[in-house]
């Protein structure tokens, strides 16, 4: 039956390859450019279209094989034409088809135009299924440009009266000066600590959003006239929305042609360059401009042509200027693209069990697939992490406008497309595999997911079962377990303090004088009754009669009583005294500063202490205090020298912290969770807006070789209730966007 079968077939097969043996193809068209540059050691050919600026990289043999396409020739000659030069090439007339009837869709063909366009038409893949148009909406929403003017009957006259920038001379003229620049800022640094001027105001930045558009022009006119400079075509220059921020931008891909690759390096680094020449004049022009609007422009020049550049223009991760040129130094050209597709073919194959036989041929021959993979998921992470960033930047601009939750919804449709497409469309592909000609399925779909997908699943089930901690990541600092605060019961301006921070004092040793008039004149005015008293008994005592008996004994009681009068204000003037209750280091720190200050009755001067006793306080927010529990295990680091301890709480927080009990510590500023506290007095007894709760362990492991002080900070791990691994990470995500909803719908400019 198979014979029967393969002789009925075998006429149809022949028949077919003698109808494309018959096949005369169309010639190339006249006005394309070809260009023969060496790739990776070895010949390449690049084909430009003028009209349609597009470009495609050929081999020697194809390069050959479109040379023979004459509009002649059918393709039995050009097969055998091009077998003599080839003759280890075996290239069947199907291939040979394919490959003609590709360059026909690309336009390279000199057919009849309303064929092609007919054949265009025909073979456009439509986009009317909503994967398709989820991946162009995110598309139009990270990069949309709009072409504006061709450039190139002006660019080259502009570039002819420029040539001295791409001389030796110049550029490392540039150079010294850039190197000049970083050392007069490293020399200057204290400028940026003295800096008055407000970044982020709404005034700075609408100042700084106009000049990243300027700059960014200036950077893509350096892309246009060393393309130009070096012999390549500009024809496209316009107006790209990069997440909504407006940059100029221009179409340098002719750079292609260029035959020497350091041509194409210069072309990409010269935008780079450029910038570097605004912000190291922007830097001289801030250092030494008076306050005022040119300073604050010179400024915000500085960091966008800096550190934007550094960022953004030089990172290999995101599809600009350093991308290109590791592209071209690693001679791997749309690495992203194909760095994509090759995690894309992998997947699908050895998760899903699916060929693609378009990618197949291209990847199982590269030795560049460990390149592929890491740099794939190097800039996968960071585009995610730079999406995340750039999404809640956006939301918090338009918050001041009532648009906050509407800004921070395009985030998250960004952020959700950003992670959720690429997973999506290989889904798509695989089970959709039927559909599509080049998708062949290597196994049934329940096998595939019996003997691929289960365990996987299973895998992913057992380490999300796994048992675990909770883990709250804390700043916390040490505190004196018992301290004897030293106050006064007069009041008095302070007036000398006669020790320093961290110095040992005895018990009764004098720590600073108070100085308080009314309770010095009081001492005198007390000190004058007294000998007027004394003056007048002992007058009663020398006189005689019997009137001075009863004189006698009044004087005797008003001299009692100024004793006594006069004792107590010696006792207040000896209070204006400070002295030590115990003994013990001062700890209070910058003590010298109170002096001056009025002290109240009970204030507290400073605080007194062994340091042989000390606590762990830790600070915790509302969520993180359902986490832990009495006797949770605590890991620390002590920041002044790295030696690690460890320890348990002891002291579990029932109620929250007052705004006199914060620590600075405790702030934002500091490395703390609590934001600064404004229009509250610091005194005030009521809970501040920011909840904490602040729970205390032991700590009987101090710095080695160093004398531990109140305040010192420790970075610690504290390990909460038992959960599993499952649940921390449902936690970690509905927290994520759940911080993120409430800080939009509790803002303040609602």
């Amino acid at each position: 039956m198979s014979e029967v079968a393969e002789i009925t077939e075998r006429p149809e097969v022949d028949q077919v390859e003698e109808n494309l043996y018959s096949m005369i193809p169309a010639r190339m068209r006249s006005d394309l450019v070809i260009k023969k540059q060496r790739f990776k050691n070895e010949d390449y050919y690049v084909i430009k279209d003028p009209l349609a600026l597009t470009y495609q990289r050929l081999g020697p043999e194809e390069a050959y094989l479109v040379s023979l396409l004459d509009g002649k020739r059918n393709l039995r000659a050009i097969l055998a034409e091009f077998k003599k030069s080839y003759p280890n090439w075996d290239m069947s007339p199907r291939e040979a088809a394919a490959f003609v009837n590709q360059l026909g869709n690309n336009g390279l063909l000199n057919i009849n135009a309303r064929k092609f366009v007919d054949h265009a038409r025909k073979n456009k893949r439509p986009a009317n299924n909503l994967l398709t148009l989820w991946a162009k909406v995110f598309a139009k929403l990270i990069f949309f440009k709009i072409p504006i003017i061709d450039p190139s009957p002006w660019l080259g006259k502009l570039t002819s009266k420029f040539t001295w920038v791409w001389t030796r001379t110049f550029i490392i003229g540039c150079l010294c000066f850039f190197a000049w620049t970083l050392f007069w800022l490293f020399a200057n640094r204290q400028e940026f600590a003295n800096n008055s001027i407000s970044f982020f105001s709404p005034q700075n930045l609408v100042l700084l959003w106009v000049q990243i558009i300027l700059i960014k022009t200036c950077h893509e006119f350096g892309h246009a006239m060393t393309s130009r400079h070096f012999g390549a075509e500009v024809h496209e220059m316009g107006v790209c929305l990069i997440c909504f921020t407006p940059c100029g931008y221009v179409d340098a891909t002719d750079a292609y042609m260029m035959k020497y690759r350091r041509h194409k390096i210069y072309t990409v680094i010269a935008g780079i360059f450029i910038e570097f020449v605004i912000a190291s004049i922007a830097a001289h022009i801030w250092l030494y401009a008076g306050p005022g609007l040119l300073k604050n422009l010179a400024f915000n020049a500085m960091l966008v042509a800096s550190i934007n550049t550094l960022f953004f223009n030089m990172n290999p991760l995101m599809k600009f200027d350093g991308y290109y040129v590791i592209s071209d130094l690693l001679e791997i050209p749309n690495l992203r693209t194909k760095s994509i597709a090759y995690c894309s073919y992998s997947f699908q194959k050895h998760v899903f069990g699916i060929r693609n036989l378009m990618l197949e041929p291209i990847f199982e021959e590269d030795s560049n697939s460990r390149v592929f993979l890491l740099y794939a998921l190097a800039a996968f992470s960071y585009m995610g992490f730079i999406i995340v960033s750039l999404s809640q930047i956006f939301a918090r601009v338009l918050t001041p406008y009532g648009l906050g939750q509407f800004g921070l919804a395009i985030g998250m449709f960004a952020q959700f497309s950003f992670i959720g497409y690429p997973i999506i469309k290989v889904i798509y592909d695989a089970f959709g595999a039927s559909s599509k000609h080049h998708i062949e399925r290597i196994e049934p779909v329940r096998k595939t997911i019996i003997k691929r997908i289960l365990p996987i699943a299973i895998v992913i089930a057992i380490i999300l079962a796994l048992p675990s901690h909770y883990e709250v990541e804390r700043q916390g600092f040490a505190i004196y377990d018992k301290a004897e605060i030293v106050s006064t019961n007069t009041g008095g301006i302070l007036k000398e303090i006669e020790v320093n921070t961290g110095d040992w004092v005895d018990a009764d040793q004098v720590i600073g004088r108070l100085e308080n008039p009314a309770i010095e004149a009081d001492q005198k005015n007390a000190y004058i009754a007294l000998e007027n008293a004394r003056l007048q008994y002992g007058a009663m005592q020398s006189a005689s009669g019997y009137d001075n008996i009863s004189k006698l004994s009044q004087a005797a009681a008003r001299l009692e009583s100024a004793e006594s009068n006069y004792k107590r204000s010696e006792a207040r003037r000896n209070a204006l005294i400070i002295r030590s209750p115990i003994s013990g280091y001062i700890t209070t720190q910058d003590l010298h500063m109170k002096i001056g200050d009025y002290i109240r009755p009970g204030d507290e001067i400073t605080r007194i202490a062994k340091n042989d006793e000390m606590r762990l306080l830790i600070a915790l927010t509302e969520k993180e205090i359902e986490l832990i529990e009495p006797g949770s295990r605590v890991n620390g680091r002590w920041l002044v020298d790295g030696s690690v301890f460890e320890t348990e709480i002891d002291v579990f927080p029932d109620r929250t912290a007052k705004l006199n009990e914060y620590h600075p510590s405790m702030l934002a500023m500091f490395g703390g969770p609590a934001p600064i506290e404004q229009n509250r007095q610091s005194d005030s007894s009521e809970p501040p807006s920011f909840s904490l709760f602040l729970a205390e362990a032991p700590l009987e492991q101090l710095p080695k070789g160093l004398r531990a002080q109140e305040g010192m900070r420790v970075r610690l791990t504290v390990y909460g209730k038992p959960t599993t691994i499952g649940s921390k990470v449902w936690r970690e995500i509905v927290s994520f966007w759940d911080n993120r909803l409430r800080s939009f719908t509790n803002s303040p400019n609602r």
